[in-house]
């Protein structure tokens, strides 16, 4: 079910279903609620699953100042865990949904039962990367979100997966297509000037997932292999099937892996 809400006077959206301990899972840039909308339907059976719309996706709107900072993000996430009359949650998050997780840890890390990253890091961006997100910026300022969805979309797909999911690409970048400019620059702009969080992590006794993909374009595996292995307590996925959207490349073993870490979260707690 689609539920409403406000936080600051911004509109909030999300996914509820099922009953029992708490999963919140929480999508990526140029994605909503819908990318972990049948993840969600498959683990309703034992889980509360909450998936929501995050600031500038979907039906929930931009800070006042039109922002979207991780700050911003992770409030109106716990707003929504509020709403539902959760204390405590598994976090999971998909690439720059685990940052938003991350920061929900950084704020009240007495409520986050456990934190998996999907596709996603703790590190911070380089000068490089900002950059980068500069460059996007300016990318879709100037010439629209459409030309840019158009490259980027099907760039997150490891090269192998294109033309098997060929029709799920266009309806992905048609979808996309859907989310203003204005809220994929404060999204950027967001994700660029997020904090460092792999400290954090570090020190956290909580339980951990890693998930990533042999053919990621956006965060190479040797990347991912690097950062888990500084972590305790942390379970550590492989997808070489995968590039940068499990989810979709193999939905079966993003579900029997997720099943898998809510059962060492509960063994650990």
């Amino acid at each position: 079910m689609l539920k409403k809400s406000s936080f600051q006077n911004v509109p909030l959206q999300w996914l509820s279903l099922g009953e029992g301990p708490a999963l919140v899972l929480l999508h990526g840039f140029t994605e909503t609620h819908e990318a972990w909308a049948a993840t969600a339907a498959a683990l309703a059976s034992d889980y509360q699953v909450l998936v929501p719309d995050l600031p500038g996706s979907g039906g929930t709107g931009l800070a006042s100042d039109s922002s979207a900072s991780m700050t911003f993000m992770a409030d109106c996430v716990w707003a929504m865990l509020a709403a539902e009359n959760i204390d405590k949650a598994v976090l999971v998050g998909h690439s720059m949904g685990g940052y938003v997780a991350l920061e929900m840890l950084a704020q009240l890390p007495e409520r986050v039962l456990g934190l998996g990253l999907v596709h996603s890091h703790p590190l911070g961006d380089d000068e490089g990367k900002r950059a980068n997100r500069d460059r996007t910026v300016a990318l879709i300022e100037s010439r629209g979100s459409k030309h840019f969805l158009h490259g980027f979309i099907p760039s997150l797909f490891a090269e192998g997966n294109r033309k098997r999911l060929a029709r799920l690409i266009t309806q992905l970048e048609s979808q996309a297509a859907e989310q203003s400019v204005l809220a994929y620059v404060a999204q950027t702009k967001g994700m660029r000037d997020r904090q460092e969080r792999l400290s954090l992590l570090q020190s956290s006794v909580l339980p951990k997932l890693v998930v990533l993909g042999s053919g990621d374009p956006i965060l190479p595996q040797s990347v991912g292999l690097s950062f888990a292995a500084q972590l305790d307590n942390c379970q550590l996925e492989l997808l070489p099937e995968a590039g940068h959207m499990g989810m979709y490349e193999c939905p079966e073993k993003m579900v029997e892996i997720l099943r898998e870490f809510l059962i060492f979260v509960t063994l650990k707690h």
